[in-house]
């Protein structure tokens, strides 16, 4: 990273089965000491393993200031728990270049995307889902409690890292309160789960009803909505009227893993991404327009048979006020007001 003409030595991490091997690499809280050449020779208690990436930006000390931006992808690496940001050197002629190395979490990539709407389902007791958007829209685990099972081990690597099992019949997060608000013509909705149902439900989605389920003829609306079938597949899905389209993965995720699933919608189109990958796209951007409230883990799928695989397909009248709830888990509820490009997208699965 040094200046045109000047040779330069790179000092470089590694990350090794048995700890560091390099201990010219110095912490930036502190003295400007050697770290140890192994994890070994420092508490095993300051240590732990995380996968992360690196945002190293590379600032000129010498007479010719010159920035540069250099993304080095870490697969595994010791790092103590306290004080994360290391300082490396880079010498050349006539410079030293200052690298200083931050790490992005789930969380912080998150709330830098701007959320709507972030329940992360952390919560232990009470029937409170926080909003960890800023925006003051809470979510309510109903019909209480005990449909829930709550604090286990959630999808993310970084602590607290809870999600919520649901019992798969009277279980759902509802939006707490509040007026209804439009039902956004751009947005992007995500949530982690964890399931073998062989029954399907609805994930996530955007209800006219806050609670409950309402029949097309009484007034019901649902879609924008993130859903599993009969057969496994994930799906994410829209309905312009009585006419439903949906995008599917292309095989079953119902296999006990956690999984992330994120579906956009704008004027582009839609488009729907599993586990960080692109899943399935088309061109389509008109939906219904009505008012409501986000739910988690229950919803209506009356008349949305054409976009469901396997047995129990919801492919009756729309005029059934039918609930589909989710039999699993469920982690990190989140709803963006735009759409999140490709690269936003692989970059959130990547800092779980």
């Amino acid at each position: 990273a040094a200046g045109p003409g000047a040779s330069a030595r790179t000092t470089w991490l590694h990350a090794a089965r048995h700890g560091l091997e390099r201990a010219d690499l110095w912490p930036v809280r502190g003295a400007r000491r050697p770290l140890p050449a192994t994890a070994a020779a420092a508490p095993a208690a300051t240590w732990r393993t995380v996968r992360r990436a690196l945002d190293v930006s590379l600032v000129s000390t010498g007479a010719m200031a010159r920035t540069a931006h250099v993304l080095v992808l870490v697969a595994a690496l010791m790092l103590p728990v306290a004080g994360a940001g290391f300082m490396g050197l880079t010498r050349s002629v006539s410079n030293a270049w200052a690298a200083a190395a931050t790490f992005a979490n789930w969380t912080t990539t998150v709330t830098s995307f701007g959320p709507w709407l972030y329940w992360k389902l952390d919560e232990t007791s009470g029937t409170t889902a926080t909003d960890s958007s800023g925006n003051s829209r809470p979510g309510t685990y109903s019909p209480n409690a005990g449909a829930f099972t709550r604090g286990v081990p959630g999808a993310l690597s970084a602590a607290p890292n809870n999600a919520v099992e649901l019992n798969g019949s009277t279980a759902c997060v509802y939006t707490a309160g509040g007026a209804a608000t439009p039902a956004p013509t751009t947005f992007t909705s995500a949530v982690w789960f964890r399931t073998t149902t062989t029954a399907g439900g609805k994930m996530l989605g955007f209800d006219s009803v806050r609670t409950g389920s309402q029949s097309y003829s009484s007034g019901g609306r649902y879609g924008r909505q993130l859903y599993m079938d009969a057969a496994g597949k994930v799906w994410f899905g829209t309905a312009n009227g009585t006419n439903v389209t949906g995008l599917s993965s292309a095989g079953p995720l119902n296999d006990g893993s956690w999984h992330l699933a994120v579906g956009v919608f704008s004027a582009a189109g839609m488009r729907l991404y599993v586990d960080g990958v692109l899943a399935g796209s088309n061109s389509v951007s008109t939906a219904s327009s009505y008012t409501g409230w986000w739910r988690a883990g229950c919803g209506n799928l009356s008349g949305w048979g054409s976009a469901w695989d396997g047995g129990g397909s919801p492919s009756g009248s729309f005029n059934q006020p039918r609930d589909y709830p989710f039999a699993g888990g469920l982690d990190e509820v989140v709803v963006w007001p735009s759409a999140l490009t490709d690269a936003q997208v692989a970059a959130l699965y990547a800092s779980r």
